[in-house]
């Protein structure tokens, strides 16, 4: 053990005491440049530490320079992130350096904060321009590319001139409205007496959707949701229309299956000699029928931007569920069977099938967080 722990030690001992000369052979050398730093401060006669800092400084501040005045003439809001990247490398260097008494009598580092103050302001002013002239536009669509203008331009410098302001007024300008139409049903209970029921009833389907969004008081997102009713009686002009279908499917065959189950009871069959009550055992057998009903449903919802006749998505949904209908017959004797087989068989005849509603109000009950969850998706831009 002792030795073990000897030969471990001398691994860490020479392992920490590695040459230091590899500063300069590095990749990245912007590391490699702090790391040597560091390095020299617990290192302070390290000749290959203090070569590193010497050589690597001022090849990485021309590099870095070079790189702010190539990307400083491009008219792209990219330019704003790679300066931003440029500049904090820089003040790096300067912070490590200004940091170690070593390292600051061996290169005179400069002092790039009040760049990178400008860099922010210069940005901020920029993002600002650009969102004023698309929120005075009066186009919805101009309005969301403004709010979002605006928000990187107070992402650069906060509270930068009356930005939260104006970006209530981009959000204002950006809501759209959203008619959501009657549903479509093309399911093989079409036109049926069961298409009214329920909360997810193909009468209140869209209903419930519109009221939950928000209706016209929706504040989660930039835009108001109405019935096509409403849009009509209210004179509402509508930017997305929301156009949803649906169609159930119910196996032709259900999955049947068959099990026999035996029962016995013992009862009073006379008396003895002495009057004690004699018992004699009776049986039963019950074959008890289970039928599995699969239905699966689906639905198709379809944004469409109402002005410019063009689809903003199509998205299909599906979802299913199972249900059992079970009824028994017996042969024997009656009084073998209880309560729970008696429920059984006086089903045969009356099986407890899931009517059309019931059906119809599962699947639209499991669909409907889908539908939802896609508008919200939709008119969810910030």
């Amino acid at each position: 053990m002792n030795k073990f722990y000897a030969a471990f030690t001398l691994f860490v001992f020479l392992f920490s005491c590695k040459p230091s000369g590899d500063f300069l052979t590095r990749r990245n050398q912007d590391k490699a440049f702090l790391d040597a730093v560091k390095y020299l401060d617990k290192n302070p006669e390290d000749a290959g530490a203090k070569q590193a800092i010497t050589v690597l400084y001022p090849k990485l501040q021309q590099q870095h320079l070079g790189n702010i005045e190539l990307n400083s003439t491009i008219n792209d809001e990219s330019r704003w992130d790679i300066l931003s990247a440029e500049y904090n490398s820089l003040q790096k260097m300067y912070d490590a350096v200004t940091s170690s008494t070593i390292a600051s009598g061996l290169v005179k580092a400069e002092n790039y904060q009040s760049n990178i103050v400008q860099l922010r302001r210069d940005a901020a002013e920029d993002y600002y321009q650009k969102a004023v002239r698309l929120n005075n536009t009066g186009s919805k669509s101009d309005a969301k590319m403004a709010y979002n203008l605006f928000r990187r331009s107070d992402n650069w410098l906060p509270g930068y001139k009356d930005v939260k302001n104006l970006m209530n007024i981009a959000w204002q300008n950006s809501i759209i409205n959203v008619v959501i139409n009657p549903i479509k049903d093309n399911n093989w209970m079409m036109g049926s007496k069961w298409n009214t029921f329920n909360n997810f009833s193909y009468d209140n389907f869209n209903q419930t959707l519109t009221r939950e969004l928000g209706g016209n008081y929706a504040v989660l997102y930039p835009a108001r949701f109405y019935t096509e009713w409403d849009a009509r009686r209210m004179n509402i002009m509508p930017d997305w229309s929301v156009n949803i279908s649906y169609q159930s499917f119910e196996l032709p065959r259900p999955l049947d299956k068959k099990r026999i189950k035996n029962v016995s009871k013992n009862v009073e069959n006379g008396r003895d000699s002495v009057g004690g009550i004699k018992y004699r055992p009776i049986t039963a057998s019950i074959t008890i029928y289970e039928q599995t009903f699969i239905v699966r449903g689906k639905m198709d919802i379809e944004i469409t931007d109402f002005n410019a006749r063009r689809s903003i998505s199509l998205d299909s949904y599906t979802d299913d569920f199972s249900y059992k209908n079970e009824y028994a017959t017996f042969t024997g004797d009656k009084r073998a069977l209880d309560d729970n087989d008696w429920k059984l068989i006086n089903k045969k005849g009356n099986q407890n099938f899931m009517n059309k509603e019931e059906i119809n109000n599962e699947l639209y009950r499991r669909l409907y967080p889908n539908i939802k969850s896609r508008i919200e998706s939709a008119v969810r831009w910030n």
